[in-house]
């Protein structure tokens, strides 16, 4: 009679190849979800980021409009108020620079984490809204004799909340300068 040998796997080996698969599909599993958070934490930001950028170019577009001098006090262009700044537009058409009386006063404040926006005076088709809601921080200084402003702005993503992974921070720095504002 002729032996055969019968090849097997032995339970050794077995155990060896379901420990490697096993590894495999928990780094595997590692990695998706590495990438799901960053996915996510990358996209909180950029929302975050593109609605306080959204503050900034409204804050820019009225302070490019803005008008004003120190010949009377009252009339200077930019104006800290509070917990924010208030610029000096005139709203007519054609616009009347020498005439402040027909003007209106667009007013950046923030109230808790809502950074708002209204306008007191004469304001045209002017609509109040609130540009952020995730706003922690908001410090706007007069510079340059009154003819520009440095803003610091931060926001978290859920302003209530600590910083962290899904609760991303966005700060931003710039400084805006005003159409024809003075105070010297």
């Amino acid at each position: 009679m002729m032996n055969k040998k019968i090849k097997s796997i032995t339970l050794i080996e077995l155990l060896i190849s379901v420990a490697i698969v096993s590894i495999m599909i928990l780094s595997f599993y590692s990695i998706d979800t590495f990438s799901r958070n960053q996915v996510l934490n990358s996209d909180r930001r950029v929302k975050l980021q593109n609605e306080l950028s959204y503050a900034l170019e409204h804050m820019g577009k009225y302070l490019q409009q803005g008008i004003g001098n120190n010949s009377i006090a009252a009339n200077q262009g930019i104006q800290l108020q509070g917990n924010g700044f208030q610029v000096r537009v005139d709203f007519n058409n054609p616009q009347t620079p020498s005439v402040f009386t027909d003007d209106g006063w667009v007013r950046y404040m923030r109230a808790g984490n809502n950074l708002n926006v209204d306008c007191t005076g004469i304001c045209g088709s002017f609509v109040a809204e609130t540009l952020s809601s995730k706003v922690t921080v908001f410090t706007p200084q007069i510079t340059d004799n009154g003819s520009s402003v440095n803003i610091d702005l931060v926001g978290r993503y859920n302003p209530g909340e600590a910083i962290s992974m899904r609760n991303p921070q966005v700060e931003i720095r710039t400084k805006l300068n005003c159409g024809s504002c003075s105070i010297n």
